[in-house]
């Protein structure tokens, strides 16, 4: 499984009032490896304080392009297409993620779109939308 593509699995709305909706997302498919290297040699590291020489410029979106976590952006759409809620997750390595949105002018009763976009090395991996009616469940 550590070789596959990163893909959702679901994506539930839960509305908790008019102004606000839990997006419930869950993932599967991470890579195993850690996207940290540490180093914790202390008996044979030296401490410098050379800032060492640059030969060559630096890409600054190396690290982004390069890592085995895909980014993932959630947002709230509402019926005219606007998106009133959204969020981005750098790097998301989660099996299963909670996160509360406030939407921006609700409109009670209405239908909404819910989307999930997961994104790795500038390509898009998947697309999820699961519509909903801006209701709040009752327990």
């Amino acid at each position: 499984m550590a070789n596959s593509t990163p893909r959702f699995v679901s994506l539930t709305p839960l509305v908790i009032s008019h102004e606000r909706v839990s997006l419930d997302l869950v993932t599967e498919n991470f890579p195993v490896k850690s996207n940290v290297l540490l180093d914790f040699d202390l008996e044979n590291s030296t401490v410098s304080t050379e800032t060492p020489p640059n030969d060559s410029p630096q890409d600054p979106e190396d690290p982004i392009r390069n890592s085995p976590y895909p980014n993932v952006e959630l947002s709230i759409i509402d019926e005219d297409g606007s998106e009133v809620a959204s969020l981005f997750i750098v790097e998301h390595k989660e099996r299963r993620v909670s996160m509360t949105m406030h939407i921006r002018r609700p409109q009670p009763g209405k239908k909404y779109i819910a989307r999930a976009e997961m994104v790795q090395n500038q390509s898009t991996l998947q697309t999820l939308t699961v519509p909903f009616i801006l209701t709040p469940n009752r327990p």
